[in-house]
């Protein structure tokens, strides 16, 4: 096969992009001129992974038929050669697997990642290749085309989409990273823009650095939020080791976003409120509630007390004085921290306070000082003790056949 010299390219490109992008061929040869423009060496292996809906983690059926005509014209057009997937599939990764992982594991020199955004009638790609082994970009593009590009029933984001924005942003609102206590999650194809196929098999895998319990929750495209494993112990001779979950996760409907939730602490679990059905366990949702109300009950239940231990005589609790309308508003001010000095208690100007239950339960995490606090009305009091509970979240894409 000849290989175009970079004069032959320019003038593919300005003649391909003269004409409107009919479709999504187009815009895939495009892209991949656009890039062969940049970049002097060609015949080298490429990773291309799936763009996402804006930056969401979500994706639509577009993604998966994009990243395929990607393929075919980087193949095509400059020559490179697509990596075994297989290969950078394969047995126990070792770490987050990033994409850049993912691609080195696969024998793959340089990497293909975005996202596509919604503008009206159009559509705006932002693509961009990295170098394996250096992570410096070497080429990149944005493009625009008409909507009518897209095939009759090629959709950009999952049907699903609203819902399961409000999941994710529900648990993003009262989200706990413990400075103690560090969990890491991920699957069998890394941690970011995770699309799988009917049929296929997902595989997730943690890692904590000291003996904890875990908790996974895994939210469903039709909004049903399944507790797959609640205690699930980790002792001290797994601590900073791989841990392969128990259970293979296979691609079936209903189809759409999804989002894997996990939650590490140091104590046992408190029993959330579930029914059973078809042998699974699903959180009881109150119908007669908004999907956002929901959403932030459920994500509030399912850490609710968080398997905290009842407090003890050695809490600490402070009077009080009007606090509560500045912790809901996700505010410590002066005179918070002036109470928590009283009791030996330093917080440092970094310290963030986030709502779980309004008006009655907060938490505040100290990065800089790497604690945890969990704050509770209890009558006129606030009780405040130290806690160390963390967690992550996947989001995946389910599409059929």
């Amino acid at each position: 096969m000849k290989i175009p010299n970079q004069v032959e390219i320019s003038n593919k490109i300005e003649q391909l992009l003269s004409q409107p992008l009919r479709s999504v061929s187009d815009v895939a040869r495009a892209i991949v001129l656009r890039f062969a423009q940049q970049i002097d060496s060609l015949s080298k292996q490429v990773w291309v992974n799936p763009l996402t809906y804006q930056d969401t983690g979500m994706s639509g059926s577009f993604a998966r038929y994009f990243q395929s005509e990607l393929e075919t014209s980087m193949v095509q057009i400059a020559d490179w050669k697509m990596p075994s997937k297989s290969r950078a599939l394969a047995g126990k990764p070792e770490s987050l697997q990033n994409i850049r992982e993912i691609a080195k594991n696969a024998g793959a020199q340089w990497y293909v990642y975005g996202t596509y955004w919604e503008q009206d009638d159009k559509v705006k790609l932002i693509v961009t290749m990295r170098d394996v082994d250096t992570n410096k970009v070497i080429a990149g593009t944005d493009l625009v085309f008409d909507t009518t590009a897209l095939d009759k029933n090629m959709t950009l984001k999952p049907a699903n989409y609203e819902s399961a924005l409000i999941a994710q942003q529900a648990f993003e609102e009262g989200q706990i990273v413990s400075g103690q206590l560090n969990l890491e999650v991920w699957s069998d194809r890394g941690n970011e823009n995770l699309l799988y196929t009917e049929g296929e098999v997902m595989k997730v895998y943690v890692r904590v650095n000291r003996e904890c319990y875990i908790r996974l929750l895994y939210i469903l495209a039709d909004g049903r939020w399944t507790l797959l494993y609640d205690n699930y112990f980790i002792d001290k001779s797994k601590v900073n080791q791989v841990i392969e979950i128990p259970t293979e996760f296979e691609c079936s409907p209903p189809f759409g976003a999804e989002m894997l939730v996990v939650i590490a602490r140091t104590d046992k679990f408190s029993k959330p409120n579930t029914i059973v059905e078809d042998g699974y366990e699903f959180l009881d949702i109150d119908p007669q509630l908004t999907p956002e109300i929901s959403a932030r009950s459920l994500a509030s239940e399912i850490r609710k007390g968080r398997g905290f231990k009842e407090k003890k005589e050695s809490a600490v609790s402070i009077q009080n004085q009007g606090f509560q309308s500045n912790l809901n508003n996700n505010i410590i001010t002066d005179s918070i921290r002036q109470e928590f000095e009283k009791n030996n208690i330093s917080l440092s100007l970094n310290a963030t306070v986030s709502t779980i239950t309004e008006s009655s339960e907060w938490i505040i995490t100290d990065l800089n000082n790497m604690q945890t606090y969990l704050l509770k009305m209890e009558d006129n009091f606030i009780s405040i003790s130290k806690i160390q509970q963390t967690e992550s979240k996947l989001m995946i894409t389910t599409m059929p056949k």
